[in-house]
């Protein structure tokens, strides 16, 4: 069954996934500039993307990263694990690690 997803979180969603893609400056956004361009407070953003996602933000977001890292250091282009690292969107190797 399809969950309606409430308008804030459908737009953290698009904006976690663009992350590293070359959306939102290739950059991680802080919690509380990603809740501003939602239209929510923080905390706000933080309580319904976990009901409404089943993790946290945090835990989305390095999700989403550690899938681009994978698909960048095995994807046969030579990558380094540091380009890797800083292709998916993590902002440092200590980030990462």
């Amino acid at each position: 069954r399809a969950v309606a997803l409430h308008p804030a979180v459908r737009r953290a969603l698009a904006r976690l996934d663009a992350e590293g893609e070359g959306g939102a400056s290739g950059r991680a956004e802080p919690a509380a500039a990603l809740a501003r361009a939602c239209g929510v407070s923080e905390d706000h953003l933080g309580r319904l993307f976990a009901r409404q996602v089943g993790v946290s933000l945090t835990r989305y977001r390095n999700s989403v990263r550690l899938g681009r890292f994978w698909r960048r250091y095995q994807g046969g282009e030579g990558a380094t694990v540091s380009e890797a690292v800083f292709a998916a969107g993590f902002g440092s190797y200590a980030q990462f690690y």
